[in-house]
């Protein structure tokens, strides 16, 4: 059985929907019932769950890990705590994070007031 395309799953739930299901069955096979089941309303809330039954209810899935997904959610939280004021280390430690990784991840930000190497600034 084959995983679900994520852009589908992105299209029927939402990216909030889609993100907390990630977390609660990333790479797992799941039967979905016709009517929102427990799981599916813990993970991620009744609207969703409906949602999901909705568009795959009497099918079985399996979720995919969502690697891109979740490394562009990583990169979003990153930029936006920056923006909030955070330092690299307050980043690192809400995100549970390495320090370095957080350097990383901002230095890939291009700078719009950052000249390149062959650029002369007018």
């Amino acid at each position: 059985m084959p995983a679900v395309a994520i852009n589908d799953l992105l299209d029927a739930l939402g990216s909030a929907a889609l993100k907390a299901l990630i977390e609660a069955k990333s790479g797992q096979a799941v039967w979905v019932s016709k009517t929102p089941a427990g799981w599916m309303i813990a993970a991620m809330g009744e609207v969703a769950a409906k949602k999901l039954c909705a568009n795959y209810g009497g099918e079985q899935l399996v979720i995919p890990v969502g690697r891109a997904f979740k490394s562009a959610d990583l990169q979003n939280r990153i930029e936006e705590l920056r923006k909030q004021g955070a330092t690299i280390n307050q980043i690192a430690e809400q995100l549970r994070l390495h320090s370095d990784t957080v350097y990383k991840r901002l230095s890939d930000i291009a700078d719009p007031n950052q000249l390149t190497l062959f650029e002369v600034k007018k």
